[in-house]
């Protein structure tokens, strides 16, 4: 399924895994799911290292679109892929990248940024049930599913099964875009369970802090220093560290690589790691180099930096990463 590209991701090496054959397709159900883990952690700097080798399928029965007209199991298939991945191959504070594999669930998993490769441009599907429609490259999947309302003329008329399924992922390779919601309980109290890694090794958590209670304070990476439960699996002793928390609101999965130090990362620090080219208009990878105007599904109208994953830490479901209102003029 067309929609988000599937770059080679640092670190990322070709294997062999057993069970279902490289280019076969997963199957649905998650049945299909192989992946060997070996990591260690290091309580000190709260990074794991080793390697995560995977089929790349999802281990979930992934494809439930609840905002489909009925609802129900979309019939999306990926195909595997055995890959052997590095931890940790990035260190930040930096970017991470803006298309592709930016870290892995527990299960092997992909794990990307908010960002999405577009729809409607080029061979990508088009959005609108009639045909039309577009979302841009560079736009994040909540905000280009939310804008489509209007761009669709309405909610029935949007192609929701190219968005999130209920699990937080969707395409091919299929890969999360937002909390990796089947992999864990969502009711149990405390602190929420390691699910998953960037690939600067450090942990990412679930929604909660202290259940239902969500975090408050995380910095635009999508991290923050607090106290971590103890995982006897992995070796992570209860402790503080910092940390990613998958989120409900903008950026999502992880915004840029953090400081595991702990220096929280602001909006502004995160935008000099996806520096503007200098060239007029958006580009892939540029913050603060031109906007374009969004329609959100309540009529309100505003700017976005395309492939800016760097935004304001307001905690409603379309993140904001720009004050720029230059661009109310153009509309897309």
């Amino acid at each position: 399924m067309p929609g988000c590209n599937n770059l080679t991701t640092a670190g990322s090496l070709a294997a062999t895994c057993p069970g279902i054959s490289d280019g076969s397709r997963c199957a649905l159900d998650g049945s299909d799911n192989y992946h060997d883990i070996s990591l260690s952690y290091d309580a000190q700097t709260g990074i794991f290292s080793g390697t995560v080798k995977s089929n790349l399928c999802s281990n979930d029965h992934y494809g439930y679109c609840a905002e489909c007209s009925p609802p129900g199991y979309t019939d999306h298939q990926h195909t595997a892929e055995c890959v052997s991945q590095t931890f940790p191959s990035h260190a930040g504070p930096s970017a991470a990248p803006l298309r592709g594999r930016i870290g892995l669930t527990r299960a092997g998993v992909n794990i990307y940024g908010p960002e999405e490769a577009g729809f409607g441009i080029g061979r990508t599907p088009k959005p609108c049930t009639d045909g039309t429609g577009i979302c841009p490259p560079g736009l994040d999947v909540p905000t280009c599913e939310d804008s489509l309302t209007t761009t669709c003329g309405g909610s029935d008329k949007v192609q929701h099964g190219l968005m999130l399924d209920t699990c937080g992922g969707h395409a091919m390779p299929y890969h999360y875009h937002a909390d990796n919601a089947c992999d864990y309980d969502h009711s149990v109290a405390g602190h929420s369970p390691l699910i998953g890694w960037g690939l600067d090794g450090i942990g990412i958590y679930g929604l909660y802090e202290d259940h239902p209670t969500k975090p408050s304070d995380l910095d635009a990476c999508n991290g923050h220093v607090s106290d971590v439960p103890a995982d006897d699996e992995f070796g992570v002793p209860a402790h503080a560290v910092y940390h990613y928390h998958v989120t409900s609101w903008a950026p999502y999965t992880l915004g840029c690589y953090g400081d595991p130090t702990g220096g929280a990362v602001t909006q502004e620090q995160c935008k000099t790691f996806y520096p503007s080219s200098g060239n007029p208009g958006p580009s892939v990878g540029a913050c603060d180099d031109g906007t374009v105007s969004i329609t959100s599904s309540d009529g309100e109208s505003y700017c976005y930096d395309l492939d800016c994953p760097c935004f304001d830490g307001r905690t409603t479901k379309l993140g904001r990463n720009t004050e720029d209102t230059s661009c109310l003029s153009v509309s897309v």
